[in-house]
């Protein structure tokens, strides 16, 4: 009979508590072979542990027990690391809300399928409105450029109350082109000419 540790733990059969009667040559308690188990269980759970003088008394909460460069162990705060969701397959579900709190960046081309894949609720989360981009389905490989610029992106449904930039914006037969482009209710204004 020996430990079982570290395969599984100990029970009472390889541990005996022997009581003060006890017949330390009776089967199961013997001398030789209590102090074996003890002592073999011991030794395991230093290789396990490691050494070091950092008691665990001196952690705080949520340290764990870490390997050092020396060999030896200590009490450590979780090493910060830049969290990594790590799947395979051609198709992984996660099923329920996969809430993101902090900032990931995607390094590959992702693909999302569906007419409406993406909804965002701006700000404020729990008004039940949120804004989706709705996608039709494409007859072929299409793409939308962003420019590298800043500015509101201009709906075909919205009106344009102004529209600026630099020359030529609107030229038609020779004409000088128009600086500015702007509307005024149902009047259109052509640098400052109003055109009803």
């Amino acid at each position: 009979m020996a430990t079982n540790y570290p395969t599984s733990l100990d029970t009472s059969t390889q541990q005996p508590a022997p009581g003060s009667t006890t017949d330390l040559d009776a089967t199961g308690y013997e001398h030789d072979v209590v102090h074996t188990n003890h002592s073999g269980a011991l030794i395991q759970l230093e290789t396990k542990l490691g050494i070091g003088a950092s008691a665990a008394s001196g952690a705080s909460d949520g340290h764990v027990m870490t390997r050092q460069a020396d060999g030896s162990t200590a009490w450590e705060a979780i090493p910060a690391q830049t969290p990594t969701l790590s799947v395979a397959g051609s198709l992984t579900t996660i099923a329920g809300t996969l809430l993101q709190v902090q900032t990931s960046t995607f390094q590959a081309k992702t693909t999302f399928q569906g007419a409406s894949p993406l909804e965002f609720t701006g700000a404020t989360t729990d008004n039940g409105h949120t804004t989706t981009f709705a996608i039709t389905d494409p007859s072929s490989d299409k793409t939308i450029t962003f420019p590298d610029a800043t500015g509101t992106v201009a709906l075909s449904g919205s009106s344009v109350t102004s529209v600026t930039g630099t020359a030529p914006i609107v030229s038609s037969g020779g004409a000088t082109p128009a600086i500015s482009v702007t509307t005024n209710n149902d009047q259109l204004i052509l640098n400052n000419q109003i055109f009803s």
